[in-house]
């Protein structure tokens, strides 16, 4: 998960994020920087390319999507940073009605979204410049030390000129 030099890369993470995220990042061999970010949750420096994380449990991000905080946090990672990353925590599916349900704390909800809109959404915040990624329900740490080990490998260091490896 952490790169083999982690003592290195550096992981600023929002105040406002779970204390348990950063205390489990450290644990993975990473520096961690607390600290109010303008956008996004996380951020960090592979090859001097400047990413952001932002993280959303599935329910939150259906509810940022309904009010539209979603879009102007979109905007504001995609200014902010050279490459921003949507981190969407848990499982969500397509019911039989056409309709996304999700799970939390063990139980499957109905969200009211239109399985069309949803997926339209997400095309739209990925064509603003958004790479979506999902990971399961309380792996967040676990899946963003991943993200980060593996962009911040010497053998990623072609990201810098943002061409495709030999």
């Amino acid at each position: 998960m952490a790169p083999t030099d982690a003592d290195k890369t550096v992981i600023i993470v929002d105040t406002r994020e779970p204390k348990s995220i950063p205390a489990q990042l450290r644990t993975y061999g990473f520096t961690i920087v607390e600290d109010m970010l303008a956008a996004g949750d996380f951020c960090f420096y592979p090859h001097g390319i400047k990413v952001g994380i932002e993280r959303k449990r599935i329910d939150d991000l259906l509810n940022s999507l309904r009010d539209s905080r979603m879009v102007s946090q979109a905007h504001k990672m995609i200014d902010t940073y050279n490459a921003s990353i949507l981190l969407v925590e848990g499982r969500y599916d397509r019911s039989p009605a056409g309709v996304v349900t999700y799970e939390a704390n063990g139980t499957w909800h109905d969200s009211g979204w239109s399985w069309d809109s949803f997926t339209g959404m997400m095309l739209d915040l990925a064509w603003m410049g958004l790479i979506f990624h999902q990971c399961m329900s309380g792996d967040a740490a676990r899946e963003i030390a991943r993200i980060v080990g593996s962009l911040c490998k010497e053998e990623h260091a072609w990201i810098r000129s943002r061409d495709r490896p030999a």
